[in-house]
């Protein structure tokens, strides 16, 4: 049996201003925990990377987007967070 998740579509619920409100405090939180992450240890970084293949279904599950691209973004913040690391150190 295909278990399909919900489809939240907050479009609905949230004005226009809402949602660019919305979307600059995620890109701030973002930031943030990219600066924090760099003042982290390369095991802390690593951390986030194995964080993000459990988030990742297995092969044999249900491929949820939303999941895959949560977890894409969790290595995509942990490399940039190395990057720089590299720069500050």
């Amino acid at each position: 049996m295909t278990v399909v998740p919900p489809v939240v579509d907050a479009s609905h619920h949230l004005s226009h201003d809402e949602l660019v409100h919305l979307r600059s405090r995620v890109i701030a939180l973002e930031q943030a925990m990219i600066a924090m992450m760099a003042g982290g240890s390369d095991d802390q970084r690593a951390l986030i990377h194995d964080m993000a293949a459990f988030v990742r279904p297995p092969m044999d599950a249900v491929q949820d987007p939303l999941m895959m691209h949560a977890a894409d973004l969790m290595d995509h913040m942990a490399d940039r967070a190395t990057l720089l690391a590299r720069v500050l150190g």
